[in-house]
Order: C-alpha cells, then sequence, then structure tokens
C-alpha cells in the first residue's frame, strides 16, 4: 500500500504505466473514473520528487524528458534489486523521504 491511498500500489503503478505507454495493454483495477484521473494529475509530480530523492541517494544524473515512473524505475534500480513481480512504486515510495515511515 501507498501513504493515504486505498488501493494497492501495483494497482496505481500500472494505471501510471499505461499513461506513460498508451501501447500497453488496458488495465481494470475497478476504481471509479474520477480516482483515475486524479492520479494521473497527482502522481507526475509525486513521481519527478521521488525521483529526484532517489537519483540524489544513488548519484544518478537523468533525462528530464524521461517519463516521471521511467525515472524513479532507472533511479531505483541503481539503488536496490526489488524481487522480481514487486511493485516498484511501492519500494520507491519506501526508499525515498515521501514515505511515513522512511528510516
Amino acid at each position: 500500500m501507498l501513504p493515504y491511498k486505498h488501493y494497492a500500489a501495483p494497482e496505481i503503478e500500472q494505471v501510471l504505466h499505461n499513461q506513460e505507454n498508451p501501447a500497453a495493454p488496458p488495465h481494470e483495477c475497478g476504481a471509479e473514473e474520477s480516482t483515475l484521473r486524479r492520479w494521473k494529475l497527482e502522481f507526475p509530480a509525486k513521481l519527478n520528487v521521488i525521483a529526484s530523492s532517489l537519483e540524489s541517494l544513488a548519484n544518478v544524473r537523468s533525462i528530464n524528458l524521461v517519463p516521471p515512473l521511467q525515472r524513479v524505475y532507472k533511479a531505483l534500480a541503481s539503488l536496490v534489486n526489488p524481487p522480481p513481480g514487486s511493485c516498484c512504486l511501492a519500494w520507491a515510495f519506501f526508499m525515498s523521504s515521501s514515505h511515513p515511515v522512511h528510516l
């Protein structure tokens, strides 16, 4: 789960991935259209902040033209190797100072 969200991180990550990659197969998470719109407006800014935080931890220089979720994936990959099938978005929130239980 992500902080203050009712849907699981993999569901949100898939919706954001589909927004960045229109060729991706559609994904149904069961959220209302207004919730999906809110995620699409809310998360790009959050992802840029998280990507910047992870990039500074990893000393990675990113091209800002890369979509926010891809920046997060790249920075996270240089810090940790998440287990296969795990949610990169959840790992990124946990690793960044955006997570309320970040140590």
